[in-house]
């Protein structure tokens, strides 16, 4: 708290250690696969491909996901979801796993 004001500080020192919460910022490798097993569904945004707050990603890849996935529905047709669901992977994981 280097540098803080002594307010916030003073807050903190009154706070119960059993109270204090550590959140870490993890990284992890993006899932293999965003669409279900049966390709009736897929996962969008941070739940697909989560970014640590820092790289200022979340928003920007949902936005990309919410582009992407209308326009391979529209293109396959409603006998094929599945195969839209994973053309939209497939043209997103390269960007993805990048970022």
């Amino acid at each position: 708290m280097e540098g803080w004001d002594p307010r916030v500080a003073a807050i903190i020192a009154k706070t119960p250690k059993d109270q204090l919460i550590d959140h870490k910022l993890l990284w992890r490798d993006p899932l293999p696969r965003w669409y279900s097993e049966k390709g009736r569904m897929i996962l969008v945004g941070d739940a697909a491909h989560t970014f640590l707050p820092t790289s200022i990603q979340g928003a920007g890849q949902a936005i990309e996901d919410a582009a992407t996935i209308p326009i391979c529905l529209q293109l396959a047709g409603k006998d094929k979801i599945p195969l839209a669901l994973k053309t939209a992977q497939t043209i997103r994981y390269p960007h993805i796993t990048l970022v």
